[in-house]
């Protein structure tokens, strides 16, 4: 069994790793600033390498390399986003390849060798009430993290990223919803080191504070974990982290002294069920699955995935409004080319009668409205009294769930898709439909949900 030494060892970057990576980012950067030299009427754009690779945090075998381009913060924004296109776009033409991506403002991301590196344009600021996005912050925390982390902390940051990555909750993009790198980082200033953060979690409370300057701004969020930013006092950097991510992290931690360190420290892939193990389980669970699969559109996946949780929140609601049982549901991109909403209910058809409850006998005014609704109406049963309130047994709206997601997708003037979804192709499958071999990894991940690390 490894030791955790023996996994501090395997994920350090190596001399010969540390030195490919900072060549590749300085040629970068040697190209941005020959091409700054062709933009026209903008003086004083600084390239800088940012992120976990500049602040030496990064985990050996990560191939991402974050290059800003620091324009000057008097300078209006279209011309600041036109020409921030503008220059990445020229860097990219060096790449292996690239494309164009937009978050608060366009950027490029190119593959130079085999390094992924983002080039973006950001404003160089001094302090928070200069920021117009969020990437202005990233410098500073640069400039913060450099100043507080000395090698064992650095050490102590990769540990805990690694951790992360095994029990699944690193990353605070949408798709994940978990702990970012730069979370990883206070936590490791302010606790001093990785056992500390993994000793105090396990007795952390909703709203946990760290506040590494002390600036006493905790009172203005409400989230799970409140880690208040040093550079920008009014800001939680733990605000996009979700409840589900949150609560895994402190059970594990929990149970970090009882299992063997290597259940921790290997990344999060859950194996694969077979088809026939799919189907088998799928029959024994009898439950009804829908899966709902769009055509993907062309955005990044901090664009797609909330549109993606949008619609899947409006479909769970319109059957759970039609009294259709939601067992558990998800979403995944894990098909290629595809976007996906995939719901388990406990039954899929329903029977057509229908008990509807009315007001109560004493409200004369509701009372007379309901049975003069129903009473010459076509129903199954009543109006009729049990107890003290009017009832009516009549047909229900729907009495397929397959249906009544169709029939709610393809009412545009009704529907809750999002909207860079809502004009691409798409269709609903039923149970029997479902193409199992396509969808094993998603139908397997929602299949076996017990964390891997405590199997």
């Amino acid at each position: 069994m490894r030791k955790k030494e023996d996994i501090l060892c395997e994920i350090t970057p190596s001399s010969k790793e540390k030195k490919k990576v900072k060549k590749v980012a300085e040629d970068i950067i040697s190209k941005l600033k020959k091409e700054i030299n062709n933009i026209q009427g903008i003086d004083e754009i600084e390239p800088r390498l940012v992120g976990s690779t500049a602040r030496g945090t990064w985990i050996s075998g990560d191939r991402d390399i974050d290059i800003f381009m620091m324009f000057p913060k008097d300078l209006d924004r279209d011309t600041f986003r036109s020409k921030g296109l503008e220059l990445a776009r020229r860097v990219g033409e060096y790449a292996d390849s690239y494309r164009e991506e937009f978050a608060e403002h366009p950027y490029v991301t190119a593959r130079f060798d085999e390094f992924d590196v983002d080039i973006v344009p950001c404003y160089n600021i001094s302090r928070p009430d200069e920021i117009t996005s969020a990437v202005d912050r990233t410098p500073l925390h640069d400039n913060y993290i450099t100043r507080k982390l000395n090698s064992r902390l650095k050490d102590s940051v990769r540990l805990l990223k690694y951790f992360m990555k095994g029990i699944g909750v690193y990353g605070a993009e949408f798709k994940i919803g978990g702990f970012s790198g730069y979370i990883t980082e206070l936590l490791t200033i302010y606790y001093d080191g990785f056992e500390e953060v993994i000793d105090s979690a396990t007795s952390w409370r909703w709203g946990e504070t760290i506040d590494v300057e002390e600036q006493e701004t905790s009172k203005n969020f409400k989230d799970p974990l409140i880690v208040i930013d040093p550079v920008d006092p009014n800001r939680n950097v733990a605000a996009a982290l979700t409840e589900e991510k949150w609560a895994t992290f402190i059970s594990a931690s929990r149970y970090y002294s009882e299992y063997p360190i290597d259940r921790f420290f290997n990344p999060c892939n859950i194996k694969n069920l077979s088809p026939g193990q799919i189907n088998k389980e799928m029959d024994r669970r009898e439950t009804y699955f829908l899966i709902v699969e769009f055509d993907r559109p062309p955005v990044v996946d901090d664009t797609l995935y909330p549109q993606l949780y949008k619609t899947e929140n409006w479909l769970k609601k319109e059957l759970e409004n039609n009294n259709f049982s939601i067992l558990r549901s998800n979403v995944s991109t894990e098909v290629e080319k595809k976007a996906s909403i995939i719901i388990e209910m406990e039954i899929g058809r329903l029977p057509l009668v229908k008990k509807h409850i009315g007001p109560p006998v004493e409200s004369r005014r509701h009372s007379k409205k309901f049975v003069d609704k129903y009473l010459n109406k076509e129903t199954f049963s009543g109006p009729y009294i049990e107890k003290s309130r009017w009832m009516v047994e009549k047909n229900r709206d729907y009495t397929s769930a397959h249906q009544l997601v169709k029939d709610k997708l393809s009412n545009s003037s009704q529907s809750g898709v999002g909207k860079d979804l809502s004009d691409n192709e798409y269709k609903v499958m039923k149970p029997d439909e479902i193409p199992i071999e396509k969808y094993r990894k998603t139908l397997s991940k929602h299949l076996r949900r017990t964390p891997p690390w405590m199997r």
